[in-house]
């Protein structure tokens, strides 16, 4: 399965650095494989994107990277626990986390290239 990253500006409406990468069929796992991108490849997208000159170079970068890593981690926490057992100050808190990572001006994305 092959993917196409790229790490958009958003304020400019450009890209700022793209890579493509490929994952085993065999290496997503079965629960995720009707989604559009398994969460198990938008983590190793990420993970490859940690690796690249980019982010060491770039303060806005580093800082969506840093940003986005404390709010998966804040999101995950909660769903782990059921989306039941979220309350609501908690769910305003992982807003409040997205929007710092908006607030960055930078996004990663990733399609899939054979569809």
């Amino acid at each position: 399965m092959d993917f196409r990253a790229s790490l958009v500006d958003l304020e400019k409406g450009q890209e700022i650095d793209v890579f493509e990468f490929t994952v085993e069929k065999k290496d997503v796992p079965e629960s995720e494989r009707n989604d559009y991108i398994p969460p198990s490849v938008f983590k190793k997208g990420l993970d490859l994107l940690k690796k690249r000159e980019i982010t060491k170079s770039d303060k806005r970068v580093k800082s969506y990277l840093d940003k986005l890593e404390r709010a998966s981690t804040f999101a995950n926490k909660l769903l782990a626990r059921g989306e039941n057992a979220i309350t609501e100050e908690e769910f305003r808190e992982g807003e409040r986390l997205y929007e710092e990572v908006y607030a960055t001006g930078v996004n990663f994305d990733i399609e899939p290239m054979n569809l």
